[in-house]
């Protein structure tokens, strides 16, 4: 039998409910499995903001975690209110947009981020992919084990793009597979890259330039697109 992630989710909330009740402020899911896309390796990403986190909460959150039917799948954010509130408005992209909503709302809590708020992000996002793939190339032994070691910022340039499609089209576009519809040219070629990552593998162990050149030409643009002042 396949793995239930609806069903998962589902013990999950009755978990916390019964351990939290009426503390909690807001259960949001996001990632893969929220998108549909999910893989074998997926987490299920969950955010939950309860009314204030101590270590006792965060010790019985771990617990309900730990007693979970494939933990190991367990993934996501936890924090009160207080913090949520203080958090950095750049950072709140996917939570207002991206985000399917489990239990309350964070409408008391944020507000949706500025068009400033996104190209920051795009900013921060971008300058840390920039520098991975440049630290990796000078540094580690081996180009083709170093090219694996791009996964991560692969698959950051996702969100890059959901960000900057949104301020191009004011439209949020949830999916890979209906964003790539929305790309062109160096873009498209970088997001076909993230969505197939498994299976270029061995042509990543032929050609590992390639994929450092297409990542540090694409970031470097990216970072300069959007504004500084």
């Amino acid at each position: 039998m396949g793995f239930d992630s609806e069903q998962w989710i589902s013990e999950l909330l009755a978990r916390l409910d019964e351990a939290f009740g009426d503390r909690i402020l807001y259960v949001g899911h996001t990632g893969s499995y929220a998108r549909g896309e999910a893989t074998e390796e997926s987490d299920i990403d969950v955010n939950i903001v309860l009314d204030a986190l101590t270590m006792e909460d965060l010790e019985r959150y771990r617990q309900i975690v730990r007693s979970m039917p494939h933990r190991e799948k367990a993934c996501g954010f936890v924090c009160g209110a207080d913090e949520m509130r203080a958090w950095p408005a750049h950072e709140l992209f996917q939570f207002t947009q991206g985000c399917i909503v489990l239990r309350g709302s964070l409408d008391h809590l944020v507000s949706a981020p500025t068009d400033r708020d996104i190209e920051d992000n795009v900013r921060n996002l971008t300058s840390s992919i920039y520098h991975q793939c440049c630290h990796a190339y000078l540094f580690e032994d081996g180009l083709d084990d170093a090219a694996e070691g791009l996964k991560d910022a692969y698959r950051a340039t996702f969100f890059v793009m959901q960000e900057l499609v949104f301020l191009r089209d004011r439209e949020y576009v949830p999916t890979k597979r209906e964003l790539l519809d929305r790309l062109q040219g160096e873009d498209r070629a970088v997001l076909e890259v993230c969505t197939r990552w498994n299976e270029l593998k061995e042509d990543r162990r032929d050609r590992p330039e390639h994929y450092f050149s297409l990542l540090r030409e694409w970031s470097s643009r990216a970072l300069k697109s959007v504004r500084t002042v």
